[in-house]
């Protein structure tokens, strides 16, 4: 048979079908179009609102004015204050010995939860700089991100070795650092003892003292 006569033949066993064959056939037929043309029309909207929104945020970031290296810059400088504070503030010990005595009667918190606590927040002070753009930066302000997002990367890779269960060894703990600061401390007021009594008390009590003899069995 020749190919070009299937058309003919098909036609005419079609055409000698019983007439409900025939209606059956159509109806599954039309079904299968309205199928098909479903699907094709789904796929095309699902294509289109994907284009659009890609185009709507491409517009959205370009139509986003861009910072200036002054507005950058100055960004940086408030991060830079902002983890600056942060530092003195959680660590007083290390805020008293440079002379700023707002945290002079408090002690740094080791315990876990304020170790976590710390963590997390150095994860955020991490994704605040890497942010940072620093194009067009002078060197020395590109050197300042840089070394931030360097030393905080590496205080959380440290984390894993968890140096904060090691409170007491021969070479430091609190053993060591209480007898050794009060040689750091400026005394100029009486609120200056006040203070140096008021940290002395907080260290009998502090959580590294209570893991140290923990660990020692006294």
């Amino acid at each position: 048979m020749n190919l070009k006569e299937l058309p003919n033949q098909s036609t005419r066993m079609f055409t000698a079908m019983p007439v409900r064959l025939r209606r059956l056939i159509n109806w599954r037929l039309s079904k299968l179009k309205l199928r098909l043309f479903t699907t094709l029309a789904v796929s095309c909207t699902a294509l289109w609102f994907t284009n659009f929104g890609t185009l709507t945020e491409a517009n959205s970031i370009h139509s986003t004015p861009a910072q200036s290296v002054e507005q950058r810059i100055k960004k940086l400088h408030d991060l830079l204050n902002e983890q600056w504070e942060y530092v003195l503030r959680t660590s007083p010990e290390f805020a008293s010995i440079i002379g700023d005595k707002r945290y002079n009667d408090k002690l740094s918190d080791f315990s876990q939860a304020a170790i976590d606590s710390d963590r997390r927040q150095t994860r955020i002070f991490l994704q605040k700089f890497e942010a940072i753009d620093t194009t067009g930066f002078p060197e020395q302000e590109q050197l300042n991100r840089d070394l931030m997002v360097r030393n905080l990367r590496q205080q959380l890779e440290a984390a894993k070795f968890k140096e904060w269960e090691m409170p007491v060894t021969q070479f430091g703990g609190i053993h060591i650092d209480a007898a050794q600061l009060v040689s750091s401390l400026s005394f100029s007021t009486v609120k200056d003892y006040e203070d140096y009594i008021a940290q002395d008390w907080a260290v009998n009590n502090s959580a590294p003292a209570r893991e140290g003899a923990r660990r020692v069995g006294t």
